[in-house]
Parts: structure tokens; C-alpha cells; sequence
């Protein structure tokens, strides 16, 4: 199974596993990034470039905002998401390329 994972907001991180291998991870504040720098969207569009093959899944994990586990949730947040589902989306190469790309479809 092919895995994006990522972990949204400060102190985030994104991490690609092919068949129980990690093949890379990618964290906010190393690489002279930022203190407290987020990851979000352009990120995880830079991950995509750098996978072998595309995901079978994107995993968002999260936490909350302060200290209240049920505060603001950064993410999935601090106690996950029910009854999310997505539909619709699809994760393709581009025709001759080798770059993933994102498509949605309506």
C-alpha cells in the first residue's frame, strides 16, 4: 500500500510509505525552514512530485488548538474526523509525464 501522510500546521510533516518502507519525510521547520512554519497545500503538491508511484491514500492527522483537546481542530484534528468521506477524487499522471497531479472531478 502507498501512503501520503500528512500532518498539517506548525510542527508539521509529510510522509510517503511504499509497502511498509518510509521513502522520505519532509518537516516544516528542518531544511532552514522556518520556526513554527506550517505545511499545507504547496506542500503537499511537492510531496506529490516526489512520490514513486501515486498514493492509494492521503492521511491527514491533526491536533487542536490550545489546550482543550476539543478546541479549534488544525487538521483532522486532536480527536479525528467522523463520517468524512470523499468521493470523486482521483490521483493521475499526466499523459507522458512523470509528475503526479491532482484531479477532481465534480
Amino acid at each position: 500500500m502507498r501512503l501520503l501522510a500528512m500532518k498539517p500546521g506548525h510542527d508539521g510533516n509529510l510522509a510517503y510509505i511504499a509497502n511498509g518502507q518510509l521513502e522520505f519525510s519532509f518537516e516544516a521547520e528542518k531544511d532552514s525552514g522556518n520556526r513554527y512554519a506550517p505545511i499545507g497545500a504547496t506542500e503537499l503538491i511537492e510531496a506529490m512530485r516526489h512520490t514513486s508511484e501515486i498514493p492509494e491514500a492521503i492521511v491527514i492527522s491533526g491536533w487542536s488548538a490550545g489546550v482543550d483537546p476539543l478546541g479549534r481542530p488544525i487538521g483532522a484534528g486532536y480527536m479525528g474526523l467522523d463520517g468524512f468521506v470523499v468521493e470523486g477524487v482521483l490521483f493521475s499522471r499526466e499523459q507522458g509525464g512523470s509528475n503526479p497531479m491532482v484531479m477532481v472531478s465534480a
